[in-house]
């Protein structure tokens, strides 16, 4: 079995990540780590606190696709209209355009 993820584990990865990245996370990674996060404080295997530390090494991210997954829907968006938060929109490539992009070789 493998063992608990340590504070100090989780931040020295995400630290060794955002300097790969010349010192900002690319928001698609920012992203996965901050649901590794999460489903890891839900789980019980890292502290709130240690959570919020972990999240803040993240940069600016947005809080709407965890807020969706922890409150559902209607709570993300009750609690974002609430707060002020705002979520980004992300592009979805068009159908005709994965397809031309799958074809590549």
């Amino acid at each position: 079995m493998i063992d608990k993820p340590t504070y100090s584990e989780l931040e020295s990865r995400i630290k060794d990540v955002t300097r790969f990245f010349g010192g900002t996370l690319p928001i698609e990674h920012a992203l996965v780590w901050d649901g590794y996060i999460g489903a890891l404080s839900e789980w019980g295997l890292i502290s709130v606190k240690e959570h919020e530390r972990l999240v803040h090494l993240l940069g600016k991210i947005p809080a709407a696709p965890m807020l969706h997954i922890a409150l559902g829907s209607e709570g993300a968006h009750e609690l974002m209209e609430r707060e002020g938060l705002e979520d980004i929109p992300f592009r979805r490539k068009s159908p005709a355009r994965v397809q031309k992009a799958g074809n590549r070789r």
